[in-house]
């Protein structure tokens, strides 16, 4: 499943890469006045870290299929996949999900001689509260995932953590004249022991003299800021996403070795065609 372009669709970046976000909303006369089932092509395009507290950056593109699909319960939009279990004009409850498609390099150096980091997936349960009007309207609203973490790979599918994401997002929408969506969310992160193993413990079998033992805790795991914008024009979508994140006062960034900065930043492109609706 193509889930690099559903990352613009749901105008954000997540961690510890370029990911879907889901659980947001759309109003019930803009799925009234556009077809159940949009396919096409989109080609993706990225540049950001290996890993969050990683210096050594790289690009990354992908053409991959590009899928629209507006059902009652299950929705796969530019907000992202979702499946709605109890919607109501203030909150709601969803299932929500992202896709991080890019994990660390096997060149990294501080990472040498250490196992390649996977693509991870995450997927559950978030409560979403309107701060300013409805859920399904522009504006505020506070949003509350908690999810699974898994690593995904050719050889199979492992269990890597689970995060909390609290966050507050504000979104613009227009429908008129030009088709676009712009979106900005401030939040803050917290994961388990396990999910912070697997980016940034040493064990002893790979202690060198310049990467030292370190055993991850469980905790707070950083700010970030993102911002989005997203356009339509005929069967044409394009869009940019950026982010930043800050480690400072976390656990890892202070004592990891596999830590080099504090600052994590990520710059993605979005270019889309659709060539079937129904």
């Amino acid at each position: 499943m193509n889930k690099f372009v559903l990352t613009f669709l749901s105008c954000c970046l997540s961690v510890p890469a370029l990911a879907v976000e889901t659980g947001e909303n759309t109003s019930a006369d803009d799925y009234e006045h556009k077809p159940k089932i949009e396919l096409g092509v989109a080609l993706g395009a990225q540049y950001l870290a290996d890993y969050r507290g990683s210096k050594s950056y790289g690009a990354k593109a992908l053409p991959v299929p590009y899928l629209i699909y507006r059902g009652d319960r299950i929705k796969i939009d530019r907000k992202g996949l979702r499946g709605e279990l109890i919607k109501e004009l203030y909150w709601e409850f969803t299932v929500s999900g992202e896709v991080a498609l890019s994990g660390g390099r096997d060149d990294n150096y501080l990472r040498r001689d250490m196992p390649e980091l996977d693509s991870t997936f995450e997927l559950g349960p978030s409560l979403n509260i309107a701060l300013d009007g409805n859920v399904n309207d522009d504006g505020w609203v506070l949003r509350m995932p908690v999810r699974g973490v898994f690593g995904a790979s050719l050889s199979g599918v492992e269990y890597v953590g689970y995060v909390f994401n609290p966050k507050v997002t504000w979104t613009k929408e227009q429908h008129e004249e030009k088709d676009w969506r712009y979106s900005t969310s401030l939040g803050v992160t917290w994961a388990d022991e396990s999910y912070h193993d697997y980016y940034y413990q040493v064990d002893d079998e790979f202690v060198l003299p310049d990467r030292p033992y370190y055993n991850a805790k469980a905790g707070y795991s950083g700010t970030y800021f993102k911002s989005s914008i997203t356009q339509r024009r005929g069967p044409w979508r394009y869009g940019i996403a950026l982010r930043y994140d800050n480690l400072s006062g976390t656990d890892f960034a202070q004592n990891s070795p596999l830590v080099e900065t504090n600052d994590y930043f990520a710059v993605s492109l979005l270019l889309a065609r659709t060539f079937w609706t129904r």
